[in-house]
């Protein structure tokens, strides 16, 4: 079973990385942090919070589980946004993880007994529209994992529930 507990803060610094998303540099803040179970092995999570763009990218660039949908992992992200409602708060779309054979893909989320119990216990959960004035189509009535945009532990630890365990966790 996944644990808050278990996700160690081990670096924080400011420091620069390329954005992918917006194919430039950007700088911020850089909190390493590792996480450790039985089910999924070690893995690095970075979340990397840039107060230019308002956003926080949640990536886990290293483990020691060499599977071929771990390494599908280690290419991933999540981006979380400013709620237009509330300055202090992030969120970002449901998806959770599972394979089509042998990819990783994520689905989004409409009701919340899709969603796992440790999902439930350690995050609010809205829909989309709650936290957008304008929200897009395909989003609508989707369900989003919101956390206070200064609470970088909780953001690995979404990255974790919603990517990391539906695939690897057994």
């Amino acid at each position: 079973m996944p644990n808050l507990n278990n996700l160690v803060e081990k670096k924080r610094e400011k420091g620069e990385w390329f954005d992918r998303f917006k194919r430039e540099t950007t700088k911020g803040l850089i909190i390493d942090f590792s996480y450790e179970d039985s089910n999924i092995g070690k893995w690095k999570i970075e979340v990397k919070h840039s107060e230019e763009y308002n956003n926080a990218g949640i990536t886990a660039p290293w483990s020691n589980n060499e599977s071929k949908i771990a390494n599908q992992l280690k290419k991933k992200s999540m981006i979380f946004q400013l709620t237009e409602n509330d300055e202090s708060s992030f969120y970002v779309p449901f998806g959770i993880g599972y394979t089509d054979g042998e990819r990783f893909r994520t689905r989004r989320i409409s009701d919340q007994s899709e969603l796992s119990s440790e999902i439930k216990s350690n995050f609010e959960i809205e829909k989309y529209q709650q936290v957008r004035s304008n929200p897009s189509k395909q989003l609508n009535n989707k369900l989003v994992c919101v956390c206070k945009k200064d609470d970088y532990k909780k953001m690995a630890f979404a990255f974790i529930l919603q990517r990391i365990y539906p695939v690897l966790g057994k």
